[in-house]
């Protein structure tokens, strides 16, 4: 498994790919924001100003999955992985590849969300505030600082 930052100039060729994995193995728990932004970021065209990044998880050319973080995740942050590859560390791998570019990373979870919690601990990152969320759940804050 190769994870890998997705050129900024490449995003356009993933504007369809992204999102439909998105909803197919999101499993209903990714924000409209957080949704919106994704869409956002790769319908725009490139700018060296952007502060958002995408990383991909791929193996034998087949998307495993990715994520995506806008200002170090203060923004938004979503990791969407491929169900049958669940419990495997990729998405902790995606996290900390997310980590290394920023050298800090914030992510929201909700607090009914344990697999999404353990990954976010798995990555280095510590639980430091809840709040409610857009949905309405109670939502913990993720960072992750050098």
């Amino acid at each position: 498994m190769r994870i890998m930052l997705l050129p900024q100039n490449r995003w356009h060729e993933f504007r369809d790919i992204l999102p439909a994995f998105a909803y197919r193995f999101g499993e209903q728990r990714l924000t409209a924001d957080g949704m919106g932004t994704l869409c956002s970021l790769l319908s725009a065209p490139p700018s060296p100003a952007s502060s958002a990044v995408i990383t991909l998880a791929i193996e034998h050319q087949k998307l495993l999955g990715f994520a995506v973080a806008k200002d170090a995740g203060e923004l938004a942050c979503l990791v969407v992985v491929r169900a049958e590859m669940r419990g495997k560390g990729i998405g902790t791998k995606l996290m900390q590849s997310l980590c290394r570019h920023f050298g800090t990373l914030t992510c929201n979870v909700a607090c009914d969300n344990y697999s999404s919690m353990q990954m976010c601990f798995r990555a280095g990152m510590a639980a430091v505030s809840m709040h409610e969320g857009p949905t309405g759940k109670m939502t913990l804050r993720f960072v992750r600082t050098p």
